[in-house]
């Protein structure tokens, strides 16, 4: 094999060159090596066995790829992995195929917080400016780890507006006091502003307060839009946890547990109002396999709420005066 081993330095500039050997060749092939130093190699065969392209920080390769390469497509903004030797199939085409040659493991970190999975999480250390272009009242923040306050801050256009709303929450749980002793802190994973200015064109900014400042922030998603009223929240509303988990027992007894996500289920039961019934009917039927945030009031000006799909929602006419309905949502994995 002949062709040149490339230079380059951290923003992908080619910075020097080096005559392949079949040496140096069978150290690389497959893949890159960095030299500790801000560089790294790159295989550069004039027989095109290997390319390598720079996206972003993040690195695709043209030629041949082996089971558990993996690969970032910007045009996707997703990572794939290689499930099958294969010679530089595009991932987004291969993940079709009836044999797929690639698999897609998730968003990449920026756009994380936007896939509607909460167990896919973005990280970073500042801040998540918004900018959708229209009205916008209601913010929800879910999937936190390392946070121990988010505040929203809403502008008018763009940085440099008038600001219109400045608000934190705090996350930390309250606790009993005979706990205390345990001397720990938790912390709340999601939190909802749900009186955002109205404004057409808002900018709007979300930050963290990291609980650990030497570790990033995690968070899985971010929603954001405005609210639709379905009817009045009443007691036995509930909310519970799904494991995925996989448990295994052999002969023996003993159990093995392969850890998976979770997902909440939560149980809204409502009175609708026989004028707004059909109004309500048609909100979620255009709800149907979309993710929504959802919202019921509860005691002491605090809120049940949660962000998934709904699954069923039957209407029952139980009297001339008010109409009830269970609204049943599997949350987010």
């Amino acid at each position: 094999m002949t062709g040149n081993v490339l230079k380059f330095d951290l923003d992908g500039n080619s910075i020097n060159s080096y005559d392949l050997t079949d040496v140096f060749n069978s150290n690389l092939l497959g893949g890159l090596t960095g030299d500790g130093n801000g560089g790294f190699y790159v295989c550069d065969c004039n027989d095109g066995a290997l390319i390598a392209r720079l996206f972003d920080g993040d690195f695709l390769y043209d030629g041949y790829y082996q089971i558990g390469d993996q690969a970032i497509l910007t045009s996707t903004h997703k990572l794939y992995q290689c499930a099958a030797d294969n010679t530089a199939e595009s991932p987004d085409i291969a993940v079709e195929l009836t044999s797929p040659t690639w698999v897609e493991v998730s968003a990449t970190n920026k756009y994380r917080m936007f896939d509607y999975t909460i167990n896919t999480k973005s990280t970073d250390t500042g801040e998540i400016t918004l900018s959708p272009g229209q009205y916008c009242t209601n913010l929800g923040v879910f999937g936190l780890d390392n946070v121990s306050d988010v505040t929203v801050t809403v502008q008018e256009d763009d940085s440099s507006g008038t600001e219109l709303y400045n608000e934190t929450i705090n996350l930390e749980m309250n606790q009993p006091v005979e706990d205390d002793i345990v001397n720990d802190t938790l912390y709340n994973s999601k939190c909802l502003f749900d009186d955002l200015p109205v404004y057409a064109t808002p900018y709007i900014t979300v930050s963290f307060t990291r609980v650990d400042t030497s570790a990033d922030w995690e968070v899985g998603d971010i929603a954001i839009g405005n609210a639709r009223t379905l009817g009045v929240t009443v007691y036995e509303s509930s909310t519970s946890r799904t494991s995925y988990n996989e448990v295994t027992i052999d002969d023996f007894g003993n159990e093995t547990v392969v850890e998976r996500a979770s997902a909440e289920y939560t149980s809204f039961e409502l009175v609708v109002f026989p004028q707004y019934a059909d109004y309500v009917e048609r909100i979620l039927k255009d709800s149907l396999d979309q993710a929504r945030i959802w919202v019921g009031d509860k005691a002491n000006d605090e809120k049940l709420f949660t962000f998934g799909y709904y699954e069923r929602s039957p209407i029952t006419y139980s009297s001339p005066l008010k109409f009830e309905t269970s609204l049943k949502i599997r949350g987010l994995v």
